[in-house]
């Protein structure tokens, strides 16, 4: 049973994003280096594009790990935070990989949100 409800969430997630990301982009979101400087000099816009850039994909990359809708809405919540955070402090040493950093901090917060609760990665 368990097996076919990940497949499942994951199939949901999947399409989802695929979804998501067929969307055209909007031509007023700046690109990543852009946004990175922008977050170094304490600009609250370049913050708020980050997370409307990556927030949906946090969301279902969470969603299809653990399968739980509060889980990773804490999930996407704890990695802006985390995010913003390294970058102000100059943590990301290639502005143009926000993306990966991005999905490497996630990954880190839903491991730690594993051990917490269960105990296991």
């Amino acid at each position: 049973m368990y097996q076919h409800a990940r497949a499942f969430f994951l199939t949901i997630a999947r399409q989802t994003l695929a979804r998501i990301e067929s969307k055209p982009m909007r031509q007023n979101i700046p690109i990543d280096s852009d946004l990175v400087v922008g977050v170094e000099q304490g600009d609250k816009f370049a913050e708020d594009q980050i997370y409307r850039k990556y927030s949906d994909r946090l969301y279902f990359l969470a969603l299809s790990e653990l399968h739980s809708h509060e889980d990773a809405e804490d999930v996407r919540s704890e990695t802006f935070i985390r995010v913003i955070q390294a970058v102000r402090q100059g943590k990301l040493r290639k502005p143009e990989s926000l993306g990966s950093f991005v999905v490497g901090i996630a990954l880190n917060v839903i491991r730690e949100l594993r051990r917490q609760r269960f105990g296991i990665e």
